[in-house]
């Protein structure tokens, strides 16, 4: 029998509900005959910086029983502050109540935001069993734990699995993180992009 995939696009601005199905329309129109088996659908409003059993997240809680593949797009550095005070309490949650097995990819333009990800995955409750990055950082890929259940091992060790390779990815990305908290406490701020046309 052939794989059937389904994807469910969930983001904060519902707006974007109109688009999704004019590229399902457009997408199922081209691929019909070749992939019978690849559906997508909008699936409502998803607020990262609350906790995922909030009524705001109540399309992404209803997903947690039937998704093996969570997917975050671009969403995490704009966020960053909202979810420091929050303490990442929905990504805290998502991976806690997730299936077993689950696959979780998180991409953004800088990798200074996975430190801070990755020492959210010591909590035990997490039960994350791997993590790993592309190789320029844009990417951080996890899996939970294909079991529910924390032996005392997990619990005492409670970091998921890291390649060397990895390992020293995530060390150059603390320093990347370091470096920008200097610029911050020095001042930097970053510049309003320009007007094209404007003059100074």
């Amino acid at each position: 029998s052939s794989l059937k995939l389904h994807a469910t696009i969930l983001d904060y601005e519902e707006g974007w509900g109109d688009l999704v199905h004019a590229m399902v329309h457009s997408t199922q129109t081209i691929l019909e005959r070749s992939t019978p088996t690849l559906s997508c659908d909008w699936g409502g409003k998803c607020d990262i910086t609350q906790s995922i059993f909030h009524p705001s997240n109540a399309a992404c809680s209803l997903l947690l029983d039937s998704t093996n593949l969570w997917v975050c797009q671009y969403c995490v550095a704009e966020n960053a502050q909202k979810l420091q005070e929050s303490n990442f309490i929905f990504f805290r949650e998502l991976f806690q109540h997730a299936q077993p097995g689950t696959l979780f990819v998180l991409s953004e333009v800088h990798p200074r935001l996975w430190p801070e990800f990755y020492e959210l995955l010591q909590d035990e409750n997490c039960n994350l069993e791997e993590v790993g990055f592309n190789k320029r950082g844009r990417q951080m890929l996890l899996r939970k734990s294909s079991s529910d259940v924390i032996t005392t091992s997990q619990s005492t060790k409670n970091s998921p699995a890291l390649s060397e390779k990895d390992r020293k990815l995530l060390e150059k990305f603390i320093e990347l993180r370091k470096f920008h908290e200097r610029k911050i406490d020095a001042g930097w701020q970053r510049q309003e992009p320009k007007i094209r046309g404007a003059k100074d």
